[in-house]
């Protein structure tokens, strides 16, 4: 195994003193960060200068998770004859001083699932041969902000070598511009990517993209299966007015997948959302909030349900405002999509005071998958996870485990079909996930396949509506 080489995004001396690395000093950073490529031997953030309590006991959960995948790598190089490395491209801290794309929980969440794949892939024939080859995972912090410089796409390149290639990219964080970005840079380099959550539509079809995550049109698709069950008349788009690939695809796809379903006003209405880089403003909703209710007092077309396209981050706010509405006497339904949602929960006394019921559509129902049974193998995933160590079920409940468990076995079970010998080579893996179609992987949200013209995306999923509480 290569050292560990760590580029450092801030000129913090008694930070830059703690970490167990070969460190390179770049640059003072906004972000008080620790940027670049690890084997899990580096402390990206020793949790020291963090003031909040729980914040401080994730952060020293993460940093207990990154010794584990250490372990298994060391474990790894010692006694495989043959090992493959797999990157995982993601942040794995956030800022203090600015809103981060994913937050601290959810990147313990998905360390969770990468670690829980990496040792099944290590020890099981589920996903191919672990005799043939075992994988090493090699963690790649981009941050807060998503960082997709060139330095850190080249140092993790540079971890490829020809006995130990680096045969595939998971994760990718979400769905931000910074993501199209770094798509397009591996695609052209010929590497597979395997995308955990992201969901925005401007990303199927890019070269060499995959994703075990339905797009922003699959997740309407299945909203819109749910409303037709539902006694529903007319909606409303909420948008986030921000260049965002995620939001502005998500209220797409509102626009283009109820047609016909359901009645959708054609005066959406927006609000410039919170980014990475710039918090929301207070009161962004009450101009919205106010044409709301005129909505909902339409002669021709009341509303009783809000589609809502924008980040999970601002949906408290949302709530918070729409809860004080002066029509609180008509009830309303929202709609909204994407992975993590679920970590917007809390709401339910603010939702009960304001006549409000909020439905989404998600890439997994764990732990209690709504009353419905769960897929075929999800339950030997959850033996193992709790054998890791992970004995809190409620962690589950984001998707963030499930998500990236599933993307790194769908890149490994690629890799082991492929024919190359003793190990694939990385050029190979594109044609073996095409070839993911009728023998799926084996995920924990499900079977997991893939077809000609569905740009990447998995295809066949069974996609659970939830309610958040």
């Amino acid at each position: 195994m290569k050292d560990a080489r760590i580029r450092i995004a801030i000129a913090a001396l008694a930070l830059a003193l703690v970490i167990a690395a070969v460190i390179t000093v770049v640059n003072s950073s906004k972000t008080d960060e620790v940027l670049g490529v690890s084997y899990g031997d580096t402390i990206f953030d020793d949790g020291h200068a963090e003031e909040d309590p729980a914040k401080k006991a994730t952060q020293n959960r993460i940093n207990s998770i990154f010794e584990k995948i250490h372990q298994e790598n060391t474990r790894v190089e010692g006694q495989a004859q043959h090992y493959v490395r797999i990157a995982l491209l993601m942040p794995l801290t956030i800022s203090r001083s600015k809103q981060s794309a994913i937050p601290l929980s959810q990147i313990e969440h998905a360390l969770q699932g990468a670690y829980t794949a990496l040792k099944r892939v290590n020890s099981t024939g589920t996903y191919g041969s672990f005799q043939r080859f075992q994988v090493q995972l090699v963690l790649v912090n981009q941050g807060s902000r998503q960082n997709v410089d060139d330095w850190l796409i080249d140092e993790m390149l540079d971890e490829s070598e020809p006995d130990h290639p680096l045969e595939a990219v998971i994760g990718l964080g979400s769905s931000v511009v910074n993501t199209e970005t770094v798509v397009a840079k591996l695609g052209d380099k010929g590497l597979a990517m395997v995308s955990a959550i992201t969901s925005a539509d401007s990303l199927t079809g890019m070269k060499n993209f995959w994703s075990v995550s339905p797009s922003n049109i699959q997740y309407v698709q299945a909203l819109a299966s749910f409303v037709r069950g539902q006694n529903l008349k007319a909606a409303l788009p909420i948008a986030d007015a921000n260049d965002d690939p995620f939001t502005s695809s998500l209220a797409a796809a509102f626009r283009e997948q109820l047609r016909g379903v359901i009645y959708v006003s054609p005066a959406e209405q927006k609000f410039n959302g919170g980014t990475i880089d710039q918090p929301a403003t207070p009161g962004v909703f009450d101009q919205v909030i106010n044409n709301v209710c005129g909505a909902v007092n339409d002669r021709t077309h009341p509303v009783d349900t809000l589609l809502y396209a924008g980040r999970v981050a601002d949906f408290p706010a949302f709530i918070t405002d729409l809860s004080k509405r002066t029509c609180v006497g008509t009830k309303l339904t929202v709609l909204t999509a994407a992975t993590g949602f679920a970590s917007a929960s809390g709401l339910a006394p603010l939702m009960s005071k304001g006549n409000i019921e909020v439905y989404y559509a998600s890439s997994s129902a764990a732990p209690g998958w709504e009353g419905k049974t769960p897929p075929p193998d999800y339950h030997d995933f959850l033996n193992d996870y709790r054998r890791e160590g992970f004995t809190n079920d409620q962690d589950l409940g984001d998707g963030l485990a499930i998500a990236h468990h599933d993307a790194l076995v769908t890149a490994v079970y690629a890799a082991r079909n492929a024919v190359s010998k003793p190990v694939p080579k990385p050029q190979d893996l594109p044609t073996q996930l095409n070839n993911i179609t009728f023998t799926p992987v084996r995920g924990a949200s499900g079977p997991i396949k893939f077809e000609q013209g569905s740009g990447g995306r998995r295809v066949g999923m069974d996609i659970p509506i939830r309610r958040l509480y």
